[in-house]
């Protein structure tokens, strides 16, 4: 699951972006600072490592609580909760933040997928989990760390999941084969999944196709 946690946006990166939150609030900037800062959120996922300090916890939940309609707050905070992290305590709490976001900006694959992974580190992977799992990816079909998340915990679960939800995962799958075959190799390799991602070889482009195609043949040779 380290990497599932890894996949989540850079501390470093979220402390600044969380200071533009937290400033906004202290100084009554209008509601465009918060907005911006939320689709800059989706930008930073890219960026991964970093520490933040104890006290950006503190400001932000000062922040959360002076505008607790405000998503990219609460995202931030949730994340920062998390990124070092493993009390079961500090996770549920994330959980309501994140599902707060969601009631306020329904329409951020990172979001839901972001709540998938708190979802999953709670073991909570029932029903909600899994339509959780389906919006990100049907909200997030082309971004790079859903495909990632997706297909992770979705491989992770594979068999415990509905048809419905094993679709998703299978199309996540595909389009991160399309875009990275190396890196969803990867990650179905750890899960024990080479075959679910093999199977989407065939539209992978040249010139890494042949590099894959060795990995997904040896896996065939083993007895």
């Amino acid at each position: 699951m380290e990497r599932a946690s890894r996949l989540l946006i850079a501390a470093g990166a979220l402390a600044a972006l969380a200071w533009m939150a937290y400033e906004s609030v202290r100084y009554g900037v209008s509601g465009t600072a918060s907005s911006n800062g939320a689709r800059e959120l989706e930008k930073m996922s890219k960026i991964r490592g970093g520490q933040v300090a104890p006290w950006w916890r503190d400001d932000l939940s000062r922040a959360a609580a002076h505008v607790p309609g405000d998503p990219f707050v609460r995202e931030t905070l949730a994340l920062l909760m998390v990124r070092n992290s493993n009390e079961p305590a500090d996770f549920e709490e994330a959980q309501r933040h994140l599902v707060a976001a969601i009631e306020e900006r329904p329409g951020s694959p990172y979001t839901w997928a972001n709540l998938a992974v708190v979802k999953y580190r709670l073991g909570d992977t029932g029903p909600a989990f899994e339509k959780i799992l389906v919006n990100a990816s049907n909200l997030g079909p082309y971004e790079p760390e859903v495909q990632q998340i997706v297909s992770d915990l979705g491989l992770a679960m594979y068999d415990e999941v509905s048809p419905a939800t094993r679709a998703a995962i299978e199309r996540m799958v595909a389009a991160g084969m399309k875009r990275n075959a190396a890196e969803i190799l990867q990650i179905a390799s750890r899960r024990g999944r080479l075959g679910a991602a093999c199977r989407h070889l065939d539209g992978e482009p040249r010139p890494a196709a042949s590099k894959s195609t060795q990995i997904c043949q040896s896996m065939e040779a083993t007895p």
